[in-house]
């Protein structure tokens, strides 16, 4: 079984649970992961994982007063979290599990 088919099931068949409140996001995260993975049997789970960040990208920056009252009809209904412009697949990606990214306004370092 490839990886792509592997993660899903793997993800269907554990249950994740956390007391420790620095924990929520992340549970919250993969229930989220669980669910999208559900609805959208046929995408890998990376290609989830980027709909989930760039989610939390777009509401981010669509709680700034500024960019709220920019936006028109036509743009809120061309809202998609399906963009990957901004990703780099053959570059590095240098990634310190010592710090949190900041995605979430008030977001802050571990």
């Amino acid at each position: 079984m490839s990886a792509g088919r592997a993660i899903p099931a793997l993800l269907q068949a554990l249950e994740f649970r956390s007391n420790n409140q620095m924990h929520q996001p992340v549970i919250r995260a993969l229930d989220l992961i669980k669910q999208t993975v559900e609805h959208y049997a046929g995408a890998s789970p990376v290609q989830i994982c980027l709909v989930y960040t760039n989610t939390l990208m777009i509401q981010r920056v669509l709680t700034e007063p500024d960019w709220t009252q920019r936006m028109l009809p036509d743009d809120l209904r061309a809202l998609t979290p399906l963009i990957y412009a901004h990703v780099t697949p053959y570059g590095t990606f240098r990634l310190d599990m010592n710090q949190r990214l900041a995605i979430e306004q008030g977001a802050i370092a571990a």
